[in-house]
């Protein structure tokens, strides 16, 4: 699992927590000053973004559309190409 937080969540000492949690367990944690809209990727075959990106919780849209998918894969690693990694506390 790769996660991209904004860069704030370094003073954030719950969401550090999590993420340095993740980190114990696997997965890659990354930062960035500026991040696109809230998406996830599941093993490069769907994606699901919100259907109001200034309001999460109105719900989501789930794609499996390659051309969707693979725009939304490209997005992120552009961005994860950037981000810093978290590292050790």
């Amino acid at each position: 699992m790769r996660v991209i937080y904004q860069d704030t969540v370094r003073n954030d000492p719950a969401t550090l927590a999590y993420a340095q949690r993740t980190t114990k367990h696997g997965g890659e944690v990354r930062t960035s000053p500026l991040l696109p809209p809230r998406l996830l990727v599941f093993d490069r075959t769907t994606a699901v973004v919100p259907i109001d990106p200034a309001n999460s919780r109105l719900g989501a849209l789930c794609t499996t559309s390659p051309g969707i998918v693979t725009s939304l894969v490209t997005l992120f690693e552009q961005t994860w190409g950037t981000a810093v990694p978290l590292g050790p506390a």
